[in-house]
């Protein structure tokens, strides 16, 4: 049973459409395992669903905005919840939010659509909410669990926001009008300092060289701080895209990613931090196969772990220090 604290950080979810809309949800598709949902405005009615709004469940931080083509999921969004749960939303007509956006709930994320590479489909909203595990779960509107395998709901999410799914920049603060050169100088002189500044003084070369590193490094993308330089698609390499990712508490993130031009997937857990070292490890099993796993004592990340597994469920997952993320057998295609 869920602690008080895990049930207090749980989110709220509502129905991923606008407040007040109705929408019949089942779980009979034959490609489903239990508890992912099929919603459509009422049943059977083709492609007319195409194009409406679909919203954010609960406010989050989007972790996977991408066509995909394995899985036969097409444009899929998936956002991660504060309590390190999921909702995922698939065969999007179009997404209208980007990996790292900050969504709040009733956010509008995309529109319902049939796009698929794996499937043939009318337009309709395959939902999904996952346990900070991975694990599909039945879904709660409202504080209501599904009646599975179908149900008519109607939505509750009306805190919808106006915020858009991309940062925006700041913009400039240029005055309204023209302002006047001042007519007279100012009435004092500005004092000169006393004493001049003292130059900046060099800093001294390091007395130790660095040591080599155990395993190729990858250029990286920027100059070398205290956070990470490398990304999963460095480590990997050419052709690869994330396709899943899930945190390590404060101390990093572990990636999936996969290539449709070989088939492979690859799993890095990468550090936050490029100060030190951690115990790291990352790892890959494609089911009916023996696990691939590399660990160590590692500044940036642990892998890459590659294995084709082109229509095969794979396992995956890593650690940082102690917090460790273990995925089910999943992303079957």
């Amino acid at each position: 049973m869920a602690s008080a604290a895990a049930r207090a950080a749980a989110p709220k979810f509502q129905l991923p459409f606008p407040c007040k809309e109705s929408w019949v949800g089942s779980s009979g598709s034959f490609a489903h395992t239990g508890n992912e949902i099929d919603f459509n405005g009422s049943a059977n009615d083709g492609d007319r669903d195409l194009g409406r709004t679909v919203v954010a469940a609960a406010a989050g931080t989007v972790v996977i905005s991408a066509y995909q083509t394995g899985n036969g999921y097409g444009n899929l969004i998936k956002i991660r919840h504060s309590d390190g749960s999921t909702t995922l939303y698939a065969h999007l007509n179009k997404r209208s939010v980007a990996v790292g956006a900050t969504v709040a709930q009733g956010q509008r994320i995309g529109e319902v659509g049939k796009s698929s590479a794996k499937y043939k489909v009318a337009a309709h909203l395959h939902y999904e909410q996952r346990s900070s595990s991975g694990k599909i779960v039945p879904a709660v509107f409202n504080g209501v669990t599904f009646r599975y395998p179908g149900q008519t709901v109607k939505s509750n999410n009306c805190g919808a926001s106006k915020a858009p799914s991309k940062p925006q920049p700041t913009p400039s603060k240029a005055p309204s009008k023209p302002q006047p050169t001042p007519s007279k100088a100012p009435s004092k002189p500005q004092p000169t300092p006393s004493k001049p500044s003292e130059p900046s003084k060099a800093q001294p070369t390091p007395t130790k060289p660095q040591p080599t590193p155990s395993k190729p490094q990858p250029t990286p993308s920027k100059p070398a701080t205290s956070s990470n330089p490398y990304s999963a698609g460095q480590v990997c390499g050419a052709g690869y895209k994330a396709i899943d990712s899930a945190p390590l508490a404060t101390y990093g993130s572990v990636v999936l990613m996969y290539s449709a031009a070989t088939g492979k997937n690859c799993v890095v857990t990468l550090r936050a931090s490029g100060t030190g070292k951690d115990n790291v490890s990352a790892y890959l099993e494609v089911q009916g196969k023996s696990r691939q796993t590399d660990s160590g004592s590692f500044q940036y990340y642990a892998g890459p772990v590659s294995a084709t597994a082109l229509r095969t469920c794979v396992k995956w997952g890593g650690s940082i220090g102690s917090a460790r993320f273990d995925s089910p057998f999943g992303h079957c295609g």
